[in-house]
C-alpha cells in the first residue's frame, strides 16, 4: 500500500497532456521499473509564451529515489513562478546543485533543461550529467546536444553552462533518460545510442506521439521479454510549421 501511495504521488506530477499550444506539439513515454522510480519530468509555459520542458533522473529506485522527485519538482516549479521574466537554465540548474548536494538525501541527479522561444526559434539548452538530447532538424539532420556538466549533488565539479541553437517549424527535440540506451536484452547487449539515432531517422515523419510510441514497440521487440532495470522515460518535442 505504501508503494501504491508513492507511485500516485509521483504520477500525479507528470503532465496529464500535452499543453494547447499554437507553436508546438508534444509527446511522452513514462515506463518506471518498478511501481515508482527516479524519473520525472514536465513542461510550463512562461507569461511571454516561452516553453521551459525539464527531465530528472534522480539515482536509485523506489521510494527514496521517489520521495527525492517530488522534492525536486516542488522546488523547480517554485524556482520557475519566481524567474518569469528572466529564466535561464543554466541558473535553475545551478540552484538546484546548491540546494541538494548529495549528501542531503544520498543522492545525486542528471538533469536536462530547455527553454523554447518560438518567436526567435530558438531553444536554450542545459544538462547535468544527463544522455544528450537529440534534436532532429526538418531537413533529417541528427544532431546530439552534447554541451553539459556533471551530475546535480556533486558540487559543481565541471561548470555549468547554457546553449542555444536555431529550432525552427519542422525541427524536434527528443529527451531521454539512460534507461532507454542502456536496455539490455537476455543476451546482455544494451540498445544503445546507435539504434536510437538510427529510430529517430526512421520515424523521421511520424508525429511525437507516433514516435514514442513506435520507439518503445522497437525497444520492448529488442528486449525480447527481459524487464527493464531502469525507469525509462522520452519527451518529444516538436516546433508546428
Amino acid at each position: 500500500k505504501d508503494l501504491q501511495a508513492a507511485a500516485g504521488i509521483q504520477r500525479s506530477l507528470l503532465p496529464k497532456a500535452g499543453p494547447e499550444h499554437k507553436s508546438f506539439d508534444f509527446a511522452w513515454r513514462y515506463e518506471p521499473c518498478v511501481s515508482v522510480g527516479g524519473d520525472i519530468f514536465n513542461w510550463l509555459e512562461l507569461n511571454d509564451g516561452k516553453i521551459i520542458a525539464y527531465l530528472v533522473d534522480v539515482s536509485g529506485h523506489g521510494v527514496p529515489a521517489a520521495l527525492v522527485t517530488v522534492s525536486v519538482t516542488q522546488r523547480i516549479q517554485q524556482y520557475i513562478s519566481t524567474h518569469q521574466n528572466n529564466f535561464s537554465p543554466c541558473s535553475l540548474l545551478k540552484t538546484l546543485n546548491w540546494e541538494y548536494p548529495m549528501e542531503r538525501f544520498d543522492a545525486y541527479f542528471t538533469m536536462t533543461c530547455t527553454l523554447f522561444n518560438h518567436e526567435q526559434q530558438k531553444l536554450t539548452y542545459a544538462s547535468a550529467g544527463h544522455p544528450p538530447p537529440l534534436l532532429r532538424q526538418k531537413n533529417g539532420s541528427l544532431i546530439p546536444l552534447k554541451e553539459g556538466a556533471a551530475p546535480i549533488g556533486m558540487g559543481g565539479i565541471v561548470p555549468f553552462t547554457e546553449t542555444t541553437v536555431t529550432f525552427a517549424p519542422g525541427d524536434l527535440l527528443f529527451c531521454y533518460t539512460d534507461g532507454l540506451n542502456e536496455f539490455a536484452n537476455p543476451e546482455d547487449e544494451i540498445f544503445g545510442f546507435r539504434r536510437l539515432q538510427e529510430a529517430l531517422e526512421k520515424l523521421h515523419d511520424a508525429t511525437p506521439q507516433k514516435l514514442v510510441d513506435e520507439l518503445y514497440r522497437e525497444l520492448l521487440a529488442f528486449g525480447k521479454g527481459r524487464q527493464a532495470e531502469d525507469d525509462i522515460t522520452m519527451l518529444a518535442i516538436k516546433a508546428r510549421g
